[in-house]
């Protein structure tokens, strides 16, 4: 193959981005390893691209090994690899497992922060939001809603909303009160997602009371169901 028609480092990267979204993350792992072996040229986004898919697998070792690996060729992960681990992590499996699992998840998403500011990496919002979708319950939300401020982070409505559901997915309705009334302080207006896991905690409860409570606030904020109650409602709201 002459010079001008090498594949280059974006190119492989091309492929394996395509083999992980095809769901071949055991191919794009022996491709990677294959390129390598060959004195291929690779790059921090091949890398990447594979970790995020043994991430959305749900196997947390292989993601871990592979980003080891990564930094032992003397590529380092930034905050775009670490973010990818954290917010791909495969979220199905957590509905199906015990609390344990989230107490897991929770503790793995802590040391990938704690491992970032080792670096020197700054967390952006959208690191902050995958690891807030990751926690176990209402006070850690907070805590790491509190973090931020400290470092000058201002959460989006999509933070929030995501803070939001996992108090309710707790069913700890106080907590989810004080991440929507940091809410209106920031400023920040809550959308249909934002609601969306308290009408789902309320009904799964029985609380019909309570589910008109979220509806009537809704109204007042304005932002209309548009039959989003009544379906999901109906479907268990299945998230």
């Amino acid at each position: 193959m002459t010079e001008a028609f090498a594949p280059t480092a974006v190119s492989y990267a091309a492929v394996l981005k395509a083999m992980v979204r095809a769901g071949q993350v055991e191919r794009a792992q022996t491709f990677l390893e294959s390129v390598e072996a060959g004195g291929h040229p690779v790059n921090e986004v091949s890398y990447t691209t594979v970790i995020k898919g043994w991430s959305e697998k749900g196997d947390l070792q292989k993601a871990m090994r592979l980003m080891a690996e990564m930094e032992d060729r003397g590529f380092k992960p930034d905050v775009v690899t670490f973010t990818s681990m954290m917010s791909s992590c495969d979220a199905r499996a957590a509905k199906e497992l015990h609390r344990g699992f989230y107490v897991a998840m929770s503790q793995f998403m802590r040391t990938r922060m704690e491992q970032m500011r080792q670096r020197g990496l700054k967390a952006s919002v959208v690191t902050y939001t995958a690891l807030i979708g990751k926690l176990n319950d209402g006070p850690e939300v907070l805590e790491v809603l509190r973090q931020m401020e400290e470092e000058g982070i201002s959460p989006t409505v999509a933070t929030y909303s995501c803070a939001v559901k996992i108090c309710a997915q707790a069913y700890d309705f106080p907590s989810a009160g004080r991440v929507m009334r940091k809410m209106k302080q920031k400023g920040v207006r809550p959308n249909i997602m934002t609601y969306a896991p308290l009408i789902k905690a309320h009904h799964e409860l029985g609380s019909t009371f309570d589910v008109e409570a979220v509806l009537r606030h809704m109204l007042s904020q304005g932002v209309p169901p548009q039959g989003f109650a009544q379906r999901n409602l109906e479907e268990g709201y299945d998230t």
